[in-house]
């Protein structure tokens, strides 16, 4: 009888202790550039991104500017340059109940209902940095909390949803 042992039978030769052959090592290499890329690409995970054309913006540009334009408005108290940031018609909770705004002076009408204080100051904290800006396939969330949501309306960016708190 042969004392052959077979490679994975000889001590210090398990499979646990040989190192990786080498197409294993250049397949998971390539896996892993693979699920790299995968990230890196896959829109609607919520992450800050500089490329919103998954939810139809073209031009990156346009973000932080409407950000800026709904605060300093916000800021100043001037209601009808918020309503002008609004797309039509616009479902809203006022007093616990849905109510349908259907243009700029229905918005106006119930401002101080909709935006409320602590509505504002979201608004008002809302970070223009890229990697601080929040977008799914929901669109852009404005605020800390999701109470405020733009999307493309046309050519520009709109109020789609503004959430109770």
């Amino acid at each position: 009888m042969r004392n052959e042992l077979t490679e994975s039978a000889r001590p210090g030769t398990s499979p646990a202790n040989r190192p990786p052959r080498r197409g294993a090592m250049l397949r998971l290499l390539a896996l892993g550039a693979a699920m790299a890329v995968c990230l890196a690409v896959t829109p609607g995970l919520g992450l800050a991104q500089e490329d919103y054309s998954f939810i139809g913006i073209d031009d990156a540009k346009q973000v932080p500017l409407f950000i800026t334009r709904l605060q300093k408005a916000v800021a100043d108290g001037d209601k009808q340059a918020v309503a002008k940031l609004v797309s039509y018609p616009l479902m809203v909770v006022i007093a616990g109940k849905d109510v349908e705004l259907d243009g700029e002076a229905a918005f106006v009408k119930h401002y101080d209902q909709i935006m409320t204080e602590a509505l504002k100051k979201s608004v008002l904290g809302q970070s223009l940095k890229p990697e601080d800006v929040f977008v799914n396939k929901q669109g852009v969330m404005v605020g800390d909390s999701g109470q405020i949501w733009v999307l493309p309306d046309g050519d520009a960016l709109r109020i789609s949803e503004i959430r109770e708190p």
